[in-house]
């Protein structure tokens, strides 16, 4: 972020394609489909929700398609569907699961497709948050008592490629969208 300019959200100066296509990213529990809606609301664009589209073509819930088949099955059905929505869908605001941009080349065809967004909450707050959810719905998250040191290790492992995002939007700042209609 060494050329970004900081409003409360770091705005890459990279030429951004047109916001017609918005990627949000992001640890598990940071507010992306939440945040994903009032941002699509706002933009008038459509809102997707990537894990919502994968348990819908799968039949099956996240977590039954890592226990049944496997992370890396799932990697791969994630990345398949992120291309076609990305190819034969003009404009959106799309929620990504935590994952998304780490495996299969993720970030580099978000970024060449649209804008992507990190929501970058520290993981403290995640812990909290994930805290008051049902964890075995999640399977990342083995149990409650480790959710810490699980998030800790993500967050380190996952960092330095949510980093590449055009936008990186601070927990206290989810209300950039002033911002992001500018840019």
């Amino acid at each position: 972020m060494a050329n970004g300019i900081t409003m409360m959200c770091l705005v890459q100066t990279r030429s951004m394609a047109s916001l017609n296509k918005v990627y949000l990213i992001g640890m598990p529990g940071a507010g992306k489909s939440t945040f994903g809606v009032e941002l699509a609301t706002s933009l008038g664009l459509p809102f997707i929700d990537l894990d919502q589209k994968i348990e819908s073509e799968e039949g099956k819930t996240i977590k039954e398609i890592f226990k049944t088949k496997g992370e890396e099955y799932f990697r791969a059905i994630e990345s398949q569907l992120l291309f076609e929505i990305t190819s034969v869908t003009d404009s959106f605001v799309m929620s990504t699961g935590g994952g998304t941009p780490c495996f299969h080349q993720g970030i580099e065809i978000m970024l060449q497709k649209g804008v992507v967004i990190y929501l970058e909450v520290p993981t403290n707050v995640l812990k909290e948050r994930l805290e008051k959810t049902d964890l075995s719905e999640r399977p990342k998250f083995k149990n409650k008592v480790d959710v810490y040191e699980q998030l800790d290790d993500l967050f380190k492992q996952r960092q330095k490629i949510y980093k590449k995002a055009d936008i990186v939007i601070q927990e206290s700042a989810l209300d950039c969208l002033d911002v992001i209609r500018k840019i």
